[in-house]
């Protein structure tokens, strides 16, 4: 007697975000109704998660902030385009720096592969490397890995960075040296600290790297690298070339502060044969990064 067969159900495996992928191609993600498609991919974040996502936009805004008032009114502090063209005005090679860091940023961020504790391939006889849960290189072994107190490290930075932009504020009436420090500060204690501290004294701070944020922000929502990437090229055109993208207005009126200033010597050498002569201003002169100075 021949035995009847039962019809072959659609297999199904679990997809890359929790959502099971039928053999037929169909793909159910279980949502219930009332449910907001989009949202679902951030549901249940880590620490590690909530911590890049703050840090990393926090320092958005930062640097967003006075980029997005220069064209309206005289930001608290210098926009970071600002403060590269006044260093690259001291020093040429500013810009080909600066480049060369976007594009290592922008390596880091498209090829950086998911943040686990696991050995990485050195060469024969040097000590071995391994990335930290939070995506930084280290030499230890994972369990000697301590983590730095968040009621520590943070209070630190922060008073350290508070400090030293009032001491620059005070100091001095220059507000590119108040950028140094503010910018630099920033690059101390988000990058130099946490990778020195993690790679020779095996502390980690409690935030990930922006590559690691990054990586677990693309888990959730796909297009998230592909936008970060965008806004990094974006970035690194408008500081090597600054004022990009509004070099061609400046372009323009060039001509107009040439012809300007040629008038403006030319009554200065009268002023000195008439007493009581004073030179016009020069209203064809734009202000410095769009404001006045």
């Amino acid at each position: 007697m021949e035995a009847t067969r039962s019809p072959r159900l659609p297999s199904t495996q679990t997809g890359r975000f929790g959502a099971e992928e039928h053999g037929n191609g169909h793909r159910h993600t279980g949502s219930k109704r009332g449910h907001r498609p989009g949202l679902a991919g951030f549901g249940g974040l880590s620490a590690r998660e909530k911590w890049g996502y703050g840090v990393w936009l926090f320092v958005g805004l930062v640097f967003g902030v006075p980029e997005s008032w220069a064209g309206i009114t005289n930001p608290p502090w210098p926009a970071l385009s600002d403060t590269i063209a006044h260093l690259e005005s001291l020093w040429a090679p500013t810009a080909v720096i600066v480049v060369a860091l976007i594009v290592f940023i922008v390596f880091a961020v498209t090829g950086h592969p998911l943040a686990q504790a696991t050995d990485l391939a050195t060469p024969q006889g040097e000590p071995g490397q391994r990335r930290t849960a939070n995506g930084r290189l280290t030499r230890c072994q994972a369990e000697a890995i301590s983590h730095v107190p968040v009621l520590v490290y943070f209070p630190c930075a922060v008073c350290a960075v508070a400090g030293g932009s009032l001491l620059a504020a005070t100091a001095s009436s220059d507000m590119y040296v108040l950028g140094y420090v503010i910018y630099g500060l920033f690059a101390i204690f988000l990058v130099i600290i946490p990778n020195v501290m993690a790679f020779w004294f095996a502390r980690e701070v409690p935030f990930p790297t922006l590559a690691c944020t990054v990586a677990d922000l693309e888990r959730r929502w796909r297009p998230a690298a592909m936008i970060i990437v965008a806004g990094l090229v974006i970035l690194m055109i408008h500081l090597a070339f600054a004022p990009w993208p509004d070099i061609f207005r400046h372009i323009e009126v060039a001509p107009a502060i040439a012809e300007c200033e040629v008038r403006q010597l030319a009554v200065l050498k009268i002023a000195h044969s008439i007493p009581g002569t004073l030179p016009p201003p020069c209203s064809a002169r734009p202000a410095l990064g769009g404001r006045t100075p």
